[in-house]
This record gives structure tokens, C-alpha cells and sequence, in this order.
């Protein structure tokens, strides 16, 4: 099989320093700390155009301003590809992974991200993921939806909202 080539350029000004945090001070905080190595794994969620992506390519752009390798990877490039492009993406310092829900239902997609998630920890590096649902509720070890233990979570809301929608840690 050949390499498929992925158009994966950061979108013009898109930067953590000019993100509006407004209720999402914890949100952005947590993003950064994870652009900087500080966090290992962070999920971010929120309807849509509250920020989410443009948080995301802020870290990436922030990693790779500080020499590490970073790579975003949105999910609506991917669908249309096979789940091996993601092999040998734990050689990134930060990954991101943009709109990670569109994945749900896709039973290869799933497993590819799964296998993913594995290799990133096991390297020792961060993963940064948003999508527009939150995540599911964190459960007892054994059932298949458990939530990772260490993941920072939190709801990225618009400037309306209240802000008892907060980070809170797993």
C-alpha cells in the first residue's frame, strides 16, 4: 500500500495567546499545559464554534513553536482514509485529534484509536482530543466504556454560560 499524503496545515492565526477565554480560562490553561508537555491527555468538548479547533491548532502551533513535534489531525481528513494512517503517529511530541466524535460507530476507526491512544501513553506523549458531545461518565474498570483514569476533561461553553461548567479532574 502507498502513503497517502494529509493536508494537515494549521489554519492562519489561530494561537493560544489570541484564544478569548472568557468562562473558558480553566480550558485554555489546561491546553496549554498540555502544549507544553505539562498534561499528557486532555479532552475538550463544546458546541460548535465555541473554540474547540481553534484551541487545538493554538496548541499545536505553541509545541511546535517550542521545537516539539505536533501534528493536528482533524477527523473530517481522516474519515475518507483508512485507519492505518494512523500508525506511527506516536512519533509526535503533542497529537491532536479534532472533532475525535465523528469516529464513534466506526468500528476500525475506534480500534485504530484505540491502538493510537496506547502507543502515545506508552511514548510518553500528550494527547490532546475535542469533540462537540461530552465524553461519556467515568465507570468501573471492566465495562468497555471506561474512561481513561488521568484524562483532564472539561466543556468548552460560549461566553454566555455559566461557568460552574467547569474542569474538573477524573
Amino acid at each position: 500500500m502507498s502513503q497517502l499524503p494529509l493536508a494537515l496545515e494549521l489554519r492562519e492565526g489561530h494561537t493560544l495567546d489570541n484564544f478569548l477565554a472568557g468562562p473558558n480560562g480553566a480550558a485554555l490553561a489546561t491546553v496549554r499545559a498540555a502544549a507544553d508537555g505539562e498534561e499528557r491527555q486532555v479532552f475538550v468538548w463544546g458546541g460548535a464554534g465555541q473554540g474547540r479547533s481553534h484551541l487545538l491548532e493554538g496548541a499545536v502551533r505553541r509545541a511546535q513553536e517550542q521545537g516539539r513535534d505536533a501534528c493536528l489531525l482533524p477527523a473530517g481528513e481522516l474519515l475518507p482514509l483508512v485507519p492505518e494512517v494512523l500508525e506511527s503517529m506516536e512519533q509526535f511530541d503533542l497529537l491532536a485529534l479534532d472533532d475525535v466524535d465523528r469516529f464513534a460507530g466506526h468500528a476500525q476507526w475506534e480500534e485504530a484509536l484505540f491502538h493510537l491512544y496506547n502507543r502515545v501513553m506508552a511514548g510518553g506523549g500528550v494527547l490532546l482530543c475535542c469533540a462537540a458531545p461530552p465524553p461519556p461518565p467515568a465507570r468501573r474498570a471492566g465495562c468497555c466504556r471506561t474512561w481513561p483514569r488521568g484524562w483532564r476533561r472539561g466543556r468548552c461553553s460560549g461566553c454566555n454560560r455559566s461557568a460552574r461548567r467547569s474542569w474538573r479532574r477524573c
